[in-house]
């Protein structure tokens, strides 16, 4: 694999080129050096990169100028963006134009080589997928179309079971029997989490292959998405002792108008508050807040306790890229498809969704266009 693929590094710092690139062609891997944004320009004509390594803030250049080049070259490059440890405002901007990683200077070059062989790993089973027969990826989509069939079949039984369930219990509330009455409501609660990891499976199903329906409609995200899937975690949240500082209470209105798809949007707010009860871990809080921004709604979901490691950060929404909820490199457990599927939603839908580290917590922000 190494000398299959072409790197690029770019910096117009050269201490810190001629480390990047020996330290890369110690590793066996074929590299080439730009000392500014016009000789990068030149290689970039000349060559479709696999990996791009550039600093952001290049002289002559505007920022991220570089990365711009290389997608035009080749759209599949990987592009990682250096920047400095107090230019965090930077990583914000590259995960929002598309850049596939980063990392701050100064770096350990054992990370860079980690960083650059994940990229590459990568590469390499694309280009295998693309080499594969014809008939995988057609059998691929039925094998995919069937399970979306059976979930949704699921999903429509469990749905009839919930409302069975929550008619009893409430029929049962006021008589004798406090017993039976807690059962049905923890059967009710369970159907309703049933439901919710079918909505997960029959979009994880629909969005292997990269395709993600949204059929937009008037709706309140506050009422459709947040306070039902809220409902539908509330016996995991109280099982793990996790506090929610819910904000969106403190709204001077009640209605948070947008043009969605309740379905997928719920998925979106499920995911972030599944991440955030699992990598917050027992007894941490959860805070979910949100921004009138005049033509968008920014949301974010919070967790206190330790942020996602930097060097797992870059690939947080990249598909299959799991990181374990220990924060180590071990894959946890599901297909990874979570926070993938998240950005794809969301992006259908017109926004967008990054990752904020802070030094006790993790914050997944996302905007959506409001619908006034």
């Amino acid at each position: 694999m190494k000398r299959h693929f072409e790197i690029l590094v770019v910096d117009d710092d050269p201490n810190t080129l001629e480390v990047c690139c020996a330290s890369l062609e110690h590793q066996g891997y074929q590299v080439a050096a730009a000392a500014s944004a016009q000789a990068a320009g030149e290689l970039l004509r000349c060559s479709a990169y696999d990996v791009v390594i550039t600093d952001y803030r290049l002289k002559g250049q505007e920022d991220f100028g570089i990365y711009h080049q290389a997608r035009v070259q080749n759209p599949k490059s990987r592009v990682i963006i250096l920047t400095a440890h107090h230019d965090a405002d930077a990583v914000v901007k590259a995960l929002r134009v598309g850049a596939d990683d980063y990392m701050f200077k100064p770096y350990d070059i054992t990370e860079l080589w980690d960083l650059v062989a994940h990229h590459l790993h990568e590469c390499a089973a694309e280009c295998q997928s693309a080499a594969a027969p014809r008939q995988f990826p057609a059998l691929n989509e039925e094998i995919l179309k069937m399970l979306w069939i059976m979930t949704h079949d699921i999903k429509d039984s469990l749905t009839s079971m919930a409302t069975t369930l929550a008619s009893l219990h409430k029929d049962s509330l006021g008589r004798d029997g406090d017993g039976a009455c807690r059962k049905l409501n923890e059967l009710y609660s369970r159907a309703k989490r049933l439901i919710g990891m079918t909505e997960d499976f029959m979009g994880k199903a629909t969005s292997v292959n990269g395709e993600v329906e949204i059929e937009h409609e008037e709706m309140d995200l506050r009422e459709d998405v947040v306070d039902p899937v809220l409902d539908e975690l509330c016996t995991e949240l109280r099982e793990s002792h996790i506090a929610i500082d819910n904000q969106l209470d403190l709204m001077a209105t009640n209605h948070i108008p947008v043009m969605g798809n309740t379905i997928w949007l719920r998925t979106v707010f499920r995911n972030l508050l599944k991440n955030a009860i699992s990598y917050g871990g027992k007894g941490c809080t959860v805070a979910i807040g949100i921004k009138d921004n005049a033509s968008v709604f920014r949301v974010n979901v919070f967790n206190s306790g330790s942020p996602v490691p930097a060097q797992y950060r870059g690939r947080l929404f990249s598909k299959f890229g799991r990181i374990a909820s220990d924060g180590g490199s071990r894959c946890g457990s599901g297909v990874g498809l979570g926070l993938y599927l998240t950005k794809e939603i969301l992006r259908k839908h017109g926004g967008d969704i990054w990752y904020e580290a802070y030094k006790h917590g993790s914050n997944f922000v996302f905007t959506i266009p409001r619908n006034s």
